[in-house]
Protein backbone atom coordinates (compact mmCIF):
# COMPACT_ATOMS: atom_id res chain seq x y z
CA UNK A 1 0.00 0.00 0.00
CA UNK A 2 1.44 3.39 -0.70
CA UNK A 3 1.71 6.17 1.83
CA UNK A 4 -0.77 8.81 2.35
CA UNK A 5 0.85 11.70 1.16
CA UNK A 6 -2.07 14.35 1.06
CA UNK A 7 -1.40 15.59 4.08
CA UNK A 8 1.70 17.23 2.76
CA UNK A 9 2.62 20.63 0.77
CA UNK A 10 5.71 21.63 -0.84
CA UNK A 11 5.10 24.71 0.90
CA UNK A 12 4.96 23.12 3.91
CA UNK A 13 8.38 21.18 3.47
CA UNK A 14 9.68 24.36 2.94
CA UNK A 15 8.56 26.38 6.15
CA UNK A 16 10.21 23.24 7.93
CA UNK A 17 13.36 23.97 6.42
CA UNK A 18 13.46 27.62 6.45
CA UNK A 19 12.62 27.28 10.51
CA UNK A 20 15.22 24.44 10.72
CA UNK A 21 18.04 26.84 8.91
CA UNK A 22 16.67 29.86 10.27
CA UNK A 23 17.52 28.40 13.85
CA UNK A 24 21.00 27.68 12.28
CA UNK A 25 21.41 31.15 11.07
CA UNK A 26 20.50 33.16 14.56
CA UNK A 27 22.86 30.93 16.95
CA UNK A 28 25.78 31.05 14.60
CA UNK A 29 25.43 34.75 13.48
CA UNK A 30 25.27 35.19 17.50
CA UNK A 31 28.27 33.13 18.00
CA UNK A 32 30.13 35.09 15.82
CA UNK A 33 28.64 38.35 17.37
CA UNK A 34 30.36 37.03 20.27
CA UNK A 35 33.77 35.97 18.70
CA UNK A 36 34.81 37.73 15.42
CA UNK A 37 37.65 35.35 14.92
CA UNK A 38 35.79 32.22 15.13
CA UNK A 39 35.42 31.32 11.36
CA UNK A 40 34.89 28.03 11.63
CA UNK A 41 31.45 29.20 12.22
CA UNK A 42 30.88 30.27 9.09
CA UNK A 43 30.65 27.61 6.88
CA UNK A 44 27.16 25.67 8.39
CA UNK A 45 25.96 29.14 8.08
CA UNK A 46 26.72 29.25 4.57
CA UNK A 47 25.18 25.68 4.42
CA UNK A 48 22.21 27.40 5.91
CA UNK A 49 21.45 30.30 3.57
CA UNK A 50 22.07 27.80 0.58
CA UNK A 51 19.54 25.23 1.56
CA UNK A 52 17.25 27.80 2.53
CA UNK A 53 17.70 29.28 -1.27
CA UNK A 54 17.65 25.52 -2.61
CA UNK A 55 14.31 25.39 -0.96
CA UNK A 56 12.47 28.85 -2.02
CA UNK A 57 13.46 27.84 -5.46
CA UNK A 58 11.46 24.79 -5.56
CA UNK A 59 8.68 26.71 -4.41
CA UNK A 60 9.24 29.90 -6.79
CA UNK A 61 9.46 31.74 -3.72
CA UNK A 62 11.86 34.63 -6.22
CA UNK A 63 12.05 37.21 -3.22
CA UNK A 64 13.40 34.39 -0.52
CA UNK A 65 15.67 33.23 -3.25
CA UNK A 66 17.22 36.60 -3.74
CA UNK A 67 17.69 37.23 -0.34
CA UNK A 68 19.13 34.07 0.75
CA UNK A 69 21.39 34.55 -1.92
CA UNK A 70 22.87 37.76 -0.73
CA UNK A 71 23.13 36.21 2.25
CA UNK A 72 25.26 33.07 1.07
CA UNK A 73 27.64 35.45 -1.05
CA UNK A 74 28.25 37.62 1.83
CA UNK A 75 29.14 34.87 3.74
CA UNK A 76 31.60 33.14 1.38
CA UNK A 77 33.24 36.74 1.37
CA UNK A 78 33.86 36.47 4.90
CA UNK A 79 34.75 32.96 4.67
CA UNK A 80 37.32 33.61 1.67
CA UNK A 81 38.90 36.60 3.51
CA UNK A 82 37.99 39.11 1.09
CA UNK A 83 35.22 41.03 3.19
CA UNK A 84 35.86 40.51 6.73
CA UNK A 85 31.90 40.42 8.77
CA UNK A 86 31.68 43.67 10.59
CA UNK A 87 29.17 44.65 13.36
CA UNK A 88 26.97 45.98 11.07
CA UNK A 89 27.07 43.16 8.46
CA UNK A 90 26.09 40.52 11.48
CA UNK A 91 22.84 42.94 12.09
CA UNK A 92 21.91 43.14 8.79
CA UNK A 93 22.46 39.16 8.44
CA UNK A 94 20.26 38.78 11.42
CA UNK A 95 17.46 40.58 10.06
CA UNK A 96 17.12 39.51 6.81
CA UNK A 97 16.86 36.34 8.64
CA UNK A 98 14.14 38.02 10.18
CA UNK A 99 12.82 39.12 6.73
CA UNK A 100 13.16 35.60 5.70
CA UNK A 101 10.40 34.45 7.99
CA UNK A 102 8.24 37.16 7.91
CA UNK A 103 7.58 36.93 4.39
CA UNK A 104 6.97 33.01 4.35
CA UNK A 105 3.83 32.61 6.50
CA UNK A 106 3.05 29.30 7.42
CA UNK A 107 -0.01 29.39 5.06
CA UNK A 108 0.71 29.82 1.17
CA UNK A 109 -2.32 31.47 0.79
CA UNK A 110 -0.68 34.97 2.89
CA UNK A 111 2.25 34.32 0.86
CA UNK A 112 1.43 37.49 -1.93
CA UNK A 113 0.40 39.66 0.90
CA UNK A 114 3.47 38.98 3.32
CA UNK A 115 5.87 39.16 0.01
CA UNK A 116 4.41 42.51 -0.86
CA UNK A 117 4.65 44.01 2.83
CA UNK A 118 8.45 42.74 3.22
CA UNK A 119 9.74 43.80 -0.47
CA UNK A 120 10.90 47.29 0.47
CA UNK A 121 12.52 45.78 3.40
CA UNK A 122 14.46 42.84 1.83
CA UNK A 123 15.32 44.92 -1.52
CA UNK A 124 17.02 47.38 0.96
CA UNK A 125 19.06 44.29 3.11
CA UNK A 126 19.65 42.77 -0.46
CA UNK A 127 21.65 45.82 -1.72
CA UNK A 128 23.24 46.17 1.64
CA UNK A 129 24.56 43.03 1.79
CA UNK A 130 25.69 43.38 -1.52
CA UNK A 131 27.34 46.59 -1.79
CA UNK A 132 31.31 46.58 -2.04
CA UNK A 133 33.35 47.98 0.78
CA UNK A 134 34.79 51.58 0.64
CA UNK A 135 37.75 51.98 -1.13
CA UNK A 136 40.75 52.69 1.96
CA UNK A 137 41.90 56.17 1.70
CA UNK A 138 45.62 56.70 1.60
CA UNK A 139 47.41 57.60 4.40
CA UNK A 140 48.79 61.54 4.86
CA UNK A 141 51.96 61.98 3.90
CA UNK A 142 54.17 61.55 7.16
CA UNK A 143 56.15 65.34 8.61
CA UNK A 144 59.65 65.13 7.70
CA UNK A 145 61.74 63.89 11.17
CA UNK A 146 65.30 66.07 11.42
CA UNK A 147 68.19 63.93 10.54
CA UNK A 148 69.57 62.56 14.12
CA UNK A 149 72.95 61.99 15.00
CA UNK A 150 73.83 57.88 14.37
CA UNK A 151 74.73 56.21 17.55
CA UNK A 152 77.34 54.00 17.96
CA UNK A 153 76.55 50.47 16.78
CA UNK A 154 75.30 48.01 19.48
CA UNK A 155 78.00 45.64 20.62
CA UNK A 156 77.02 42.11 18.96
CA UNK A 157 74.93 40.25 21.33
CA UNK A 158 76.56 36.76 22.49
CA UNK A 159 75.11 33.56 20.21
CA UNK A 160 72.29 31.63 22.16
CA UNK A 161 71.34 28.28 20.95
CA UNK A 162 68.34 27.64 18.75
CA UNK A 163 65.05 27.17 20.75
CA UNK A 164 63.49 24.39 19.98
CA UNK A 165 60.52 23.81 18.20
CA UNK A 166 57.51 23.97 19.65
CA UNK A 167 55.64 20.75 19.81
CA UNK A 168 52.25 20.46 17.15
CA UNK A 169 49.28 21.49 18.64
CA UNK A 170 47.27 18.09 18.70
CA UNK A 171 44.52 17.55 16.89
CA UNK A 172 40.98 18.73 17.91
CA UNK A 173 38.72 16.04 18.71
CA UNK A 174 36.08 15.94 15.73
CA UNK A 175 33.21 18.11 16.05
CA UNK A 176 29.93 15.68 16.94
CA UNK A 177 27.19 16.19 14.98
CA UNK A 178 23.39 16.54 16.03
CA UNK A 179 20.77 13.82 15.08
CA UNK A 180 19.58 14.54 11.72
CA UNK A 181 15.89 14.65 11.88
CA UNK A 182 13.07 14.90 10.33
CA UNK A 183 9.19 16.53 10.07
CA UNK A 184 6.71 14.27 10.84
CA UNK A 185 2.72 15.89 10.98
CA UNK A 186 0.94 15.37 13.87
CA UNK A 187 -1.46 13.35 12.40
CA UNK A 188 1.13 10.81 10.98
CA UNK A 189 2.46 10.34 14.73
CA UNK A 190 -1.00 9.84 15.75
CA UNK A 191 -1.61 7.08 13.54
CA UNK A 192 1.73 5.22 14.27
CA UNK A 193 0.89 5.31 17.82
CA UNK A 194 -2.62 3.59 17.02
CA UNK A 195 -0.75 0.82 15.05
CA UNK A 196 1.93 0.43 17.84
CA UNK A 197 -0.98 0.43 20.20
CA UNK A 198 -2.96 -2.19 18.16
CA UNK A 199 0.53 -4.39 17.68
CA UNK A 200 1.35 -4.25 21.78
CA UNK A 201 -2.89 -5.73 22.40
CA UNK A 202 -2.16 -8.26 19.53
CA UNK A 203 0.77 -9.52 21.68
CA UNK A 204 -2.01 -10.34 24.30
CA UNK A 205 -3.06 -12.67 22.13
CA UNK A 206 -0.87 -15.12 22.92
CA UNK A 207 -0.78 -15.23 26.36
CA UNK A 208 -3.56 -18.30 26.99
CA UNK A 209 -1.97 -20.31 23.89
CA UNK A 210 0.88 -21.71 26.31
CA UNK A 211 -1.91 -22.90 28.82
CA UNK A 212 -4.12 -24.61 26.68
CA UNK A 213 -0.81 -26.65 25.40
CA UNK A 214 -0.29 -27.40 28.84
CA UNK A 215 -3.63 -28.94 30.05
CA UNK A 216 -3.79 -30.70 26.15
CA UNK A 217 0.10 -32.13 27.56
CA UNK A 218 -1.47 -33.16 30.96
CA UNK A 219 -5.09 -34.88 29.16
CA UNK A 220 -2.09 -36.88 26.80
CA UNK A 221 -0.12 -37.85 30.43
CA UNK A 222 -4.07 -38.72 31.83
CA UNK A 223 -4.28 -41.38 28.23
CA UNK A 224 -1.23 -43.01 29.02
CA UNK A 225 -2.26 -43.53 32.75
CA UNK A 226 -5.27 -44.90 31.42
CA UNK A 227 -3.58 -47.83 28.34
CA UNK A 228 -1.16 -48.39 31.90
CA UNK A 229 -4.51 -49.57 33.67
CA UNK A 230 -5.95 -51.50 30.56
CA UNK A 231 -2.84 -53.32 29.71
CA UNK A 232 -2.93 -54.69 33.47
CA UNK A 233 -6.62 -55.07 33.08
CA UNK A 234 -6.04 -57.11 30.15
CA UNK A 235 -3.16 -59.28 31.42
CA UNK A 236 -5.48 -61.04 33.83
CA UNK A 237 -7.84 -62.09 30.93
CA UNK A 238 -4.46 -63.67 28.84
CA UNK A 239 -3.26 -60.49 26.90
CA UNK A 240 -2.43 -61.75 23.67
CA UNK A 241 1.23 -60.47 22.15
CA UNK A 242 -0.33 -58.46 19.57
CA UNK A 243 -2.95 -56.38 21.64
CA UNK A 244 0.39 -56.03 24.11
CA UNK A 245 2.48 -54.86 20.96
CA UNK A 246 -0.47 -52.37 20.19
CA UNK A 247 -0.65 -50.91 24.08
CA UNK A 248 3.11 -50.52 23.68
CA UNK A 249 3.46 -48.39 20.27
CA UNK A 250 0.43 -45.99 21.72
CA UNK A 251 2.20 -45.66 24.96
CA UNK A 252 5.66 -44.77 22.67
CA UNK A 253 2.97 -42.26 20.39
CA UNK A 254 1.66 -40.22 23.45
CA UNK A 255 5.74 -40.25 25.12
CA UNK A 256 6.61 -38.56 21.90
CA UNK A 257 3.59 -35.99 21.69
CA UNK A 258 4.22 -34.90 25.26
CA UNK A 259 7.88 -34.20 24.66
CA UNK A 260 6.69 -32.25 21.27
CA UNK A 261 4.02 -30.43 23.70
CA UNK A 262 6.85 -29.78 26.23
CA UNK A 263 9.09 -28.14 23.35
CA UNK A 264 6.40 -25.88 21.39
CA UNK A 265 5.32 -24.58 24.76
CA UNK A 266 8.74 -23.36 25.55
CA UNK A 267 9.19 -21.74 22.50
CA UNK A 268 5.93 -20.48 22.18
CA UNK A 269 6.88 -18.77 25.70
CA UNK A 270 9.65 -17.86 24.70
CA UNK A 271 8.09 -15.89 21.66
CA UNK A 272 5.65 -14.49 23.10
CA UNK A 273 7.94 -12.74 26.04
CA UNK A 274 10.14 -11.40 22.88
CA UNK A 275 7.39 -9.99 21.10
CA UNK A 276 5.49 -8.28 24.50
CA UNK A 277 8.63 -6.88 24.63
CA UNK A 278 9.11 -5.66 21.28
CA UNK A 279 5.87 -4.52 21.21
CA UNK A 280 6.21 -2.33 24.31
CA UNK A 281 9.72 -0.80 23.24
CA UNK A 282 8.35 0.02 20.01
CA UNK A 283 5.87 2.02 21.41
CA UNK A 284 7.92 3.80 24.01
CA UNK A 285 10.02 4.89 20.92
CA UNK A 286 6.77 6.16 18.71
CA UNK A 287 5.58 7.84 21.87
CA UNK A 288 8.77 9.33 22.58
CA UNK A 289 8.48 11.04 19.13
CA UNK A 290 5.46 13.34 19.52
CA UNK A 291 7.96 15.05 22.83
CA UNK A 292 10.16 18.21 21.72
CA UNK A 293 13.69 18.84 23.28
CA UNK A 294 13.38 21.38 26.06
CA UNK A 295 15.75 24.01 23.75
CA UNK A 296 13.41 24.77 21.42
CA UNK A 297 11.89 26.22 23.61
CA UNK A 298 14.68 28.48 24.83
CA UNK A 299 16.58 28.43 20.98
CA UNK A 300 15.39 32.03 20.22
CA UNK A 301 15.86 33.84 24.12
CA UNK A 302 19.73 34.36 22.86
CA UNK A 303 18.29 36.64 20.24
CA UNK A 304 15.46 38.26 21.93
CA UNK A 305 18.13 39.08 25.03
CA UNK A 306 20.04 40.90 22.10
CA UNK A 307 17.58 42.74 20.69
CA UNK A 308 16.45 43.77 23.97
CA UNK A 309 19.60 44.79 25.09
CA UNK A 310 20.42 47.20 21.93
CA UNK A 311 17.05 48.88 21.90
CA UNK A 312 17.93 49.58 26.02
Amino acid sequence: MSPDLSGFSMWALFRGELDTHAATLNQGLLALERDPSALDTIRPLMRAAHSIKGAARVVQHALAVEVAHAMEDRLVAAQDGARPLTPDDLQRLLEAVDVLERMSPESETDREARVAATRADATSLVSALRQPPAAALPPPPAAPVPAATPAPPPAPAPASPEPAPAPASAQPPPATTADRSIRLTAQTVTRLVGLVSDAVVSTRWLEPFPGHLLQLKAQLTELGRLLDRLEVDLESLGLPDRTRDTINDAQRRIDRARDTLSERVSALEGYAIRQEALADKLYREVVATRMRPFSEVTEAMPRLVRDLARTS
